[in-house]
């Protein structure tokens, strides 16, 4: 049972205002509106209009809050896009419009028709999450190709079920472009996980990503500019979050589908009840899971 988005990826994420200490636009009156936000102000339309063309237009207005005046309690997560969500239980859906960088990789390699199910939301939530806490995608760019992100992924997450790396860069795929991509990946890998010792275009793993994206961008000047010494070490993740994070992210990122974790079992990692969870929970001052 449960949804699947389909196009789960941190542009479909947005913070909305919180409506019980931020009322709704919907409750407000036409006045009410003007006085807030300003009236239209109608400006000539350029060329004075004419034919077709009004001869006024009206500029947008802005409805929103600058970040830096926001506050993370008065704030809710939202997820968006749901056009690609369905009913796994009712409908059968054998494509995903999620950007490469994330798409499942059983995607590439399962049949033609090979349903989806939840755990193409659990890949995509894990790359989601690294997102987050990080400042850039793990697996790179969202535009790869799906060959791109297989490499990469492989020197991350370690050896393809023996049937996909049977069928990389052997078995046509109907994309010639893909297929060409494909040999082209395949051929820096004397086997399945074993990279060649010199591979053009190294890729990092899993813990390099962490220290690149993670550790190292917290450093940077502009990251940490008016903070305290003591507030800078405190942005950066300590060994022991880490190590838990990473063995969660690993969890959710198998290749195959049947072994990643369910949400509910994310929910109970170490990183989730010791980390994640308790900061979700001083935020919004609420609990969040039971």
């Amino acid at each position: 049972m449960g949804i699947v988005h389909g196009d789960l990826h941190v542009g479909n994420l947005m913070i909305g205002m919180d409506s019980s200490r931020n009322p709704s636009i919907d409750s407000l009156s036409t006045d009410q509106i003007y006085e807030q936000f300003g009236a239209p102000k109608p400006e000539l339309f350029p060329g004075g209009g004419g034919g077709s063309q009004p001869t006024h237009m009206y500029p947008f207005i802005w409805l929103g809050k600058g970040a830096k005046d926001w506050t993370t309690k008065e704030t809710r997560l939202v997820i968006a896009d749901l056009g690609t969500s369905f009913l796994p239980s009712k409908h059968i859906r054998t494509w995903s419009g999620t950007p490469l960088g994330v798409r499942p990789p059983e995607l590439h390699f399962l049949s033609a028709g090979t349903p989806l199910g939840l755990p193409s939301d659990i890949w995509t939530l894990g790359c989601t999450l690294f997102h987050i806490l990080s400042s850039c995608s793990l697996m790179g760019s969202y535009f790869w190709r799906p060959s791109n992100m297989i490499d990469v992924a492989m020197h991350m997450l370690g050896p393809l079920p023996q049937a996909w790396w049977d069928r990389w860069g052997v078995l046509p795929s109907g994309d010639e472009q893909e297929d060409e991509l494909a040999q082209e990946r395949r051929a820096g890998w004397l086997d399945n996980g074993v990279p060649l010792p010199h591979k053009p275009g190294y890729q990092l793993t899993l813990d390099e990503r962490f220290e690149s994206c993670v550790q190292e961008n917290r450093r940077l000047e502009w990251f940490v500019e008016g903070l305290s010494d003591v507030e800078k070490a405190a942005e950066q993740m300590s060994d022991d979050e880490r190590d838990a994070l990473l063995e969660m992210i690993r969890a959710v990122l198998r290749f195959n589908p049947s072994e990643r974790l369910t949400a509910s079992e994310i929910l109970d990692t170490r990183w989730m009840r010791e980390y994640g969870l308790p900061a979700a929970e001083k935020t919004w001052g609420r609990p969040i899971w039971p």
